[in-house]
């Protein structure tokens, strides 16, 4: 239940969008065996998270790090990234 409605808000879903920005906090946990990452940009408030078995990359990540992050905009307070690229 908690992986259906983390990071999903299908009834505020917005269109899809992009920043590019430095990360300013990253942080792990493992929700029901499953490996994610939490992170912050200077180009958002808001909070994006990424399974690890999305992007294997982002273990590589650090605060300090300039990213492109693709999502669809929600008004979750945290949104699931459907890319990231250094």
């Amino acid at each position: 239940e908690i992986m259906k409605n983390l990071g999903k808000d299908p009834i505020d879903s917005k269109p899809a969008q992009s920043i590019s920005g430095v990360i300013t906090d990253i942080r792990t946990a493992v929700i029901e065996g499953n490996s994610f990452y939490f992170f912050k940009t200077d180009a958002s408030e808001k909070t994006f998270m990424i399974s690890v078995a999305d992007n294997t990359e982002i273990v590589t990540y650090n605060v300090g790090d300039i990213i492109n992050v693709s999502f669809n905009e929600s008004d979750s307070a945290v949104i699931s990234a459907t890319s990231i690229t250094k």
